[in-house]
């Protein structure tokens, strides 16, 4: 296989055998003329077809196909290699923020760079095409419309929107919400809030008794159908506070079987609301397969700063289109409602409006088109490594991960599993006498970047397993086995060194 090599200040090509990428071509066309990025139409990856640089299918592969997954993996650790030169960090935090791949920074400055050239309404009317492109590839990846897509500024916005409109279209008094254990703190008091003010009730699906804290499905389908009252289902994919996978799949199956149930005992006299499923999917976008279709859920949402390694202040909301007939944003503007026409009173009861036609209806007018574009560019670049090739890895990286930390003396593992369908790239642990947020801050000077979980981020799970605050180690699938093993061994060291 042929690759190509691009110098960021010559446009020459060397008898080097090295990766062809998308970020190579681009820096080819800017070192022979800067206008060349807009002329080609490089701010998104997924435009570059269009300067013969990549087949006809737009999702496709380069013209240079990678031979295997031995050649993604040597790409993969060699981005990784020369950022941890570069940088001297080695960022084992991708479930709080990921390094953005060069082609989402590119993309992210083209834009700002025409912003500052043209203005930044003219900058969005050229972009036009590439801001609707984010929309279908965001759909690619959750194999579903593109009119169920609503881009946002981040995955609590996204599922705050969400949430609020369904109990606004859908709830009543008496009505019952399920979440997990594991549920995240801002869904806990959003459904805390709205259940006390509502009159509705709130209830934790059964866990299994493995301490994985991850719902069980028999005990799950059992309190769904004598709970007669459950209008609302609410689950975390992957927690903030652990790698545990709940099986959204098998409950998004259990929630669909007993409303075809519900629907046919309807024709019989009897009468039940169909039950409603909302995902926070946003650890688990980016890093692991997440099909709508498979799922079954009825809106999903996701942040595009953390596995996707999209830019921060982005994210989306899934809306089915089925819902959207029944379902009215909770908060609108001019931008997700707009006005029919010009009344010919100034009353506002002369005013009328029209939803957006899909999910943009719950979008606001303001926006940036940098970040979505940069958002779009990460997608892109997500799909082009191949979501499965990174599910694999994360979780083999994961697992090796969480057993080499287990076996260092002093230190616990939380949240653990082994069954490694349960388990991603994230690990959390705490050290005896040794507070996470010191363990940060020595794995930091060391050259490792990490998360601290505060308890009271997952305060169901937090009262129930009495975890303290945690370590959270979250790799991606440009870490490498090597960094993993010098993980431990430093953090090893620390815990050593503290006795």
């Amino acid at each position: 296989m042929m690759n190509f090599l691009a110098c960021a200040n010559m446009c020459v090509l060397t008898a080097h055998t090295v990766v062809a990428s998308r970020m190579a071509v681009l820096i080819i066309l800017s070192s022979i003329h800067p206008m060349m990025v807009m002329s080609f139409h490089i701010f998104r990856p997924d435009r570059l077809h269009e300067a013969r640089f990549f087949n006809n299918n737009r999702r496709g592969q380069t013209l240079f196909k990678m031979a295997d997954d031995k050649q993604r993996k040597l790409m993969i650790s060699d981005t990784t290699k020369k950022a941890t030169q570069n940088h001297s960090i080695i960022h084992f935090n991708n479930a709080g923020c990921s390094p953005m791949p060069p082609t989402v920074y590119e993309t992210v400055c083209n834009h700002l760079k025409l912003e500052t050239e043209i203005g930044g309404y003219l900058a969005a009317d050229v972009r036009q095409e590439d801001i609707q492109s984010v929309y279908t590839s965001i759909a690619q990846l959750l194999n579903c419309d593109a009119n169920e897509i609503a881009l946002v500024e981040s995955a609590t916005v996204a599922w705050t929107r969400a949430f609020y409109s369904i109990c606004d279209s859908h709830l009543e008094a008496g009505d019952v919400m399920v979440c997990c254990q594991l549920e995240y703190a801002a869904v806990v008091v959003a459904m805390q809030k709205i259940a006390t003010e509502r009159g509705y009730r709130v209830i934790l699906a059964p866990s299994l008794d493995d301490g994985s804290g991850a719902v069980d499905v028999s005990s799950f389908q059992k309190l769904l159908y004598e709970e007669k009252r459950i209008a609302l289902v609410c689950m975390v994919h992957i927690p903030t506070n652990c790698g545990i996978v709940n099986p959204v799949e098998r409950i998004g199956d259990i929630i669909s079987e007993m409303n075809l149930a519900a629907a046919s005992a309807s024709g019989r006299g009897e009468n039940r609301k169909r039950v409603l499923y909302l995902v926070d999917a946003c650890q688990s976008v980016g890093q692991r397969v997440v099909d709508v279709q498979k799922v079954k859920c009825d809106a999903l949402a996701c942040t595009g700063r953390k596995y996707l390694r999209g830019p921060r202040g982005t994210g989306f909301l899934f809306v089915r289109k089925e819902l959207l007939a029944s379902v009215a944003p909770c908060h609108i503007d001019h931008a997700g409602a707009p006005i029919s026409f010009v009344p010919k009173s100034p009353l506002p009861s002369k005013v009328e409006f029209e939803y957006q036609d899909g999910a943009k209806r719950f979008e606001f007018w303001e926006a940036s088109i940098a970040n979505q574009l940069g958002l779009g560019a990460a997608v892109d670049y997500c799909l082009s490594v191949g979501i499965e090739d990174i599910q694999s890895r994360c979780t083999e990286l994961g697992q090796n991960l969480g057993e080499a930390i287990r076996v260092i003396d002093g230190i616990h593992a939380y949240h653990y599993s082994e069954d490694p369908e349960k388990l991603s790239g994230i690990v959390v642990f705490g050290v005896e006498n040794l507070s996470s947020t010191e363990i940060k801050e020595k794995m930091l000077a060391k050259g490792f970047t990490l998360s601290v979980v505060p308890a009271t981020s997952t305060p169901f799970d937090s009262s129930i397993t009495k975890c303290p605050d945690l370590v959270r180690a979250s790799v991606s699938y440009f870490n490498t086995f090597e960094e993993v093993s010098a993980f431990c061994s430093a953090l090893g060291n620390i815990v050593n060194d503290h006795r």
